[in-house]
C-alpha cells in the first residue's frame, strides 16, 4: 500500500493543473497508478473543502488530468470513491496508532 502523508498535505499530483491540461496516457497495465492518483486527488480535495458534497468527479478529474469517464472505470460512483478514500485514511490512522502504541 502506498503511504499518503497526512500532514503536511503533499499530493502525488498537482491540483493546480490548468483545466486544459491532460495527463499522459498510462501504458498497458498501469491502471493502478491512475487509481492511486484519483484517490490522492480526491483526498486532497476533501481536505481542502472539508465537505464531500463540494467535491465532484469533474473536479477530481481536472486535478488528475483525466475526464470523468476515466474515473468511472475505477470507481462505480462518487460515493464509492469517497468511501475508498475514507477507508484508506482510517487504515493509515490505525497503522499510525498501532505504531505509536508500540513505541510507548
Amino acid at each position: 500500500m502506498t503511504e499518503i502523508p497526512l500532514s503536511p498535505v503533499q499530493p502525488l499530483v498537482s491540483l493546480d493543473r490548468p483545466a486544459t491540461a491532460t495527463r499522459l496516457r498510462a501504458r498497458r497495465g498501469e491502471g493502478d497508478r491512475l487509481r492511486e492518483e484519483i484517490l490522492e486527488a480526491a483526498r486532497r480535495l476533501l481536505v481542502e473543502t472539508k465537505d464531500a458534497d463540494c467535491v465532484s468527479i469533474r473536479a477530481i478529474g481536472q486535478a488528475v488530468g483525466v475526464t470523468a469517464p476515466s474515473i468511472y472505470r475505477h470507481f462505480d460512483d462518487k460515493d464509492v470513491l469517497i468511501r475508498a478514500v475514507s477507508e484508506r485514511s482510517f487504515l493509515q490512522w490505525d497503522e499510525m496508532a498501532a505504531k505509536a502504541l508500540e513505541e510507548v
